[in-house]
């Protein structure tokens, strides 16, 4: 038996805080800040959404970005970075949607006063890649299972959902990047993962 989630719920509180975020960026309701963090000066936005801060960096990173709870250095917290953001004349900035709703799960985590159990002094292993246990982290768990069921609903239209749950387990699979993330869980979680796989699916089918 598993605890109710409310995924959909979770999803529909990322979106509209992703949607604020938009809207400053569109209404150029932010500000250049200079960082001399770095070997040159470098300019990035910032921009508030409740109490949450914003910090838009055009740094090039694997990790595309973090949330913090503590002030860190130019950063009020609580904060989210995200690095590799891009500027293109046509559609403003670009950044990865994917990795910020994680972010913003994080924030909303940290908003219900969930603790959190993961040291990322931890997160490298000693011979280089990441430690397991950060993907099986009970907050990277959450935030991670909450950015792949979004990524699915942001890809597939209610209409064209599977009916059959095998049909749709393939297909969310196929359409989200939770391969990856599936292939570093444990057995327990990854049987967990596909229990909630089943209850999310059986919530898309009553709204369908």
């Amino acid at each position: 038996m598993i605890t109710e989630r409310q995924d959909i719920e979770k999803i529909e509180n990322i979106n509209a805080i992703i949607t604020d975020i938009k809207s400053k960026i569109s209404n150029k309701d932010y500000e250049v800040l200079d960082s001399h963090e770095y070997t040159k000066p470098l300019k990035y936005l910032h921009l508030i959404v409740n109490d949450l801060n914003i910090y838009l960096l055009p740094v090039k990173s694997h990790i595309d970005g973090y949330f913090h709870y503590k002030d860190y250095k130019e950063f009020k917290a609580p904060f989210i970075v995200m690095n590799n953001v891009r500027f293109s004349s046509f559609t403003g900035f670009l950044f990865d949607e994917n990795s910020l709703a994680h972010e913003v799960q994080h924030y909303l985590d940290y908003k219900k006063n969930i603790p959190k159990t993961f040291d990322v002094k931890n997160m490298l292993k000693p011979e280089g890649g990441i430690n397991p246990a950060y993907y099986n982290d009970p907050n990277e768990w959450s935030a991670y299972v909450i950015q792949y069921l979004r990524q699915y609903i942001q890809s597939v239209k209610l209409a064209n959902l599977p009916e059959h749950f095998m049909t749709f387990y393939k297909d969310f699979f196929k359409k989200t990047n939770v391969p990856q993330y599936y292939r570093q869980l444990t057995h327990d979680n990854r049987r967990k993962f596909q229990k909630y796989l089943y209850q999310f699916h059986q919530k898309l089918l009553a709204r369908k």
